[in-house]
């Protein structure tokens, strides 16, 4: 018998790129002279236009310059979110 083939959860369903989304993901916070007490993930929401979807991760533009550049080399503000954070994604 074949195994049945699991699909993805709909919040990491590959969106279309110039899409704008608003993401809630939990950050994987780094903290250095801090309690213990205070060291966690952190609950987060951003929101941006799709840029770039690869298979761990993927950005959303809050700004960018607009210029004649390739889309891999525009300057801009990015966040860079791993999937695997994701507790929801919706479509603005």
């Amino acid at each position: 018998m074949r195994a049945k083939r699991k699909s993805k959860p709909a919040a990491l369903r590959e969106y279309k790129l110039g899409t704008r989304l608003r993401v809630e993901w939990i950050d994987y916070a780094g903290y250095v002279n801090e309690t213990l007490r205070n060291a966690r993930p952190v609950k987060c929401w951003s929101e941006g236009i799709l840029v770039n979807w690869e298979e761990d991760h993927f950005v959303l533009a809050s700004s960018q310059y607009i210029d004649n550049e390739p889309a891999k080399e525009k300057s801009g503000d990015y966040t860079a979110i791993i999937k695997g954070g994701v507790t929801k994604i919706e479509i603005i």
